[in-house]
């Protein structure tokens, strides 16, 4: 079905995913407080980005796995780096915390 290097490439890209997603993770509940002292609310506002990015990465799985089976791997992909980034920068010049979430 695949060959050998085709499925340790996805492999690599999983495991680099999931590490994304925990760096992700970790730096968001390190940033906790100076996000909750620099956009003023507290902490059951700041369970929102939490959720928002956990609920935001379930929803993503299937779909992608769906384009990848359809179009391959390298596009999805790539679009996903863009979107990860452009999503984090946005983050970074977020204001309020609706505009956070």
């Amino acid at each position: 079905m695949y060959s050998k290097e085709y499925k340790n490439l996805i492999l690599i890209l999983l495991v680099a995913f999931f590490f994304m997603v925990m760096l992700d993770m970790s730096i968001v509940t390190i940033a906790i407080p100076k996000i909750m002292s620099s956009l003023g609310v507290n902490l059951e506002d700041v369970d929102w980005i939490m959720i928002a990015y956990n609920v935001a990465t379930a929803i993503i799985i299937m779909p992608i796995t769906f384009i990848i089976r359809k179009i391959g791997l390298k596009i999805p992909i790539i679009l996903s780096i863009i979107f990860f980034t452009a999503s984090s920068v946005a983050c970074g010049f977020a204001t309020s915390i609706n505009m956070l979430i």
